[in-house]
């Protein structure tokens, strides 16, 4: 006789860059008896799909905020899923395991998530903590995914302190501020190897004098640091990231050695066409035409990578003129893949 109990229910929320991940973890909650609620799979044709989202996230059990470095940075709804979550929590009973930040790869965490405990979902036993975690709150009962706000003032001294002042920093946009509390968290530690992804991401978004070639040593740490037997995604990830800083440095050889790299390890579609879109940069710079143009073509069918071209002309200085160039700008968008 099958059994009647209720699947717990939760709604992943994500951003659209890590939906191959995000995929994944739907099959994987499913599999283990979760009743996961995933747009591309129950939004129906025809629905208003932000009444259906609020709708989702109003009646689950739990609400996953699927996290990486995509995510912390991008506007646009996957903000306003958040916001519809956090609305929510106040109106949980005490103890209850609702809202579960869950990092899909080394990143911070926004502030105004860091009061609930996340699950590493790229470590070891990452999943198996989130299913106990989601089981827990489905019952209404406390358990290891939810640890009580803290409203103490950090000790003098105490390293995770400079880590939360970052990460706050980092959600408001600010920043080289953030860069410059990871060096100062870094001169205590200084073989974390994730807290040196985070200065090398924090510099190559400021955007100010000296900060690439900052990015680019903190880089070089995060990759001479990092554990062998890091996940395949944070791999290509790093030597992507790394390709792109030597990219804006104009060490062009170094950087599409590097992103070739990152393509022998790259499995996410996104991650493809980004050292793509990077090794035509490199190519344009070269003078490399039709390597450039080869490297473009595919990728004009999406309206985010032919903003991107139009937005990032100082890369195609030398065919600024060039009709083969425009050309792609008028490609015909893939309403599929766009």
């Amino acid at each position: 006789m099958k059994s009647s109990a209720k699947k717990p229910s939760v709604f992943l929320c994500h951003a659209s860059e890590d939906k191959p991940i995000v995929r994944d973890l739907y099959l994987r909650l499913q599999k283990d008896g979760v009743s996961p609620w995933l747009d591309e799979e129950n939004l129906l044709a025809g629905a208003n799909w932000e009444r259906e989202i609020a709708n989702a996230v109003r009646t689950s059990d739990a609400v996953l905020v699927c996290l990486s470095n995509y995510s912390i940075t991008k506007a646009g709804f996957v903000q306003k899923e958040i916001k519809f979550a956090l609305d929510r929590v106040d109106e949980q009973p005490e103890g209850k395991i609702y809202l579960i930040p869950v990092r899909l790869e080394p990143c911070v965490v926004a502030e105004r998530l860091s009061r609930w405990h996340w699950v590493d979902l790229f470590q070891e036993g990452g999943y198996e903590k989130l299913l106990r975690g989601i089981r827990s709150g489905a019952g209404c009962q406390p358990g290891i995914a939810v640890s009580p706000p803290d409203d103490s003032q950090p000790k003098p001294g105490d390293l995770g302190a400079y880590l939360v002042k970052a990460s706050v920093l980092t959600a408001s946009g600010r920043w080289l501020e953030a860069a410059h509390l990871y060096d100062e968290y870094c001169r205590y530690d200084s073989d974390n190897w994730e807290v040196h992804l985070y200065r090398a991401v924090a510099y190559a978004n400021a955007k100010a004098e000296g900060t690439d070639l900052a990015s680019l040593r903190a880089y070089n740490e995060a990759i001479a640091l990092h554990p062998v037997d890091i996940d395949q995604r944070t791999r290509a990830r790093l030597h992507a990231y790394r390709g792109g800083i030597l990219k804006r440095l104009r060490r062009l050889e170094e950087a599409e050695a590097q992103l070739h790299l990152a393509e022998e390890f790259a499995t996410a579609e996104y991650e493809k066409e980004d050292i793509s879109y990077n090794l035509a940069c490199i190519a344009a710079m070269r003078r490399k035409k039709q390597e450039m143009i080869a490297l473009l073509r595919p990728l004009m069918r999406k309206r985010w990578w032919r903003d991107m071209l139009a937005s990032e002309l100082e890369y195609f200085a030398e065919y600024r003129d060039d009709l083969d160039l425009y050309a792609l700008l008028w490609v015909d968008i893939d309403p599929k893949r766009a």
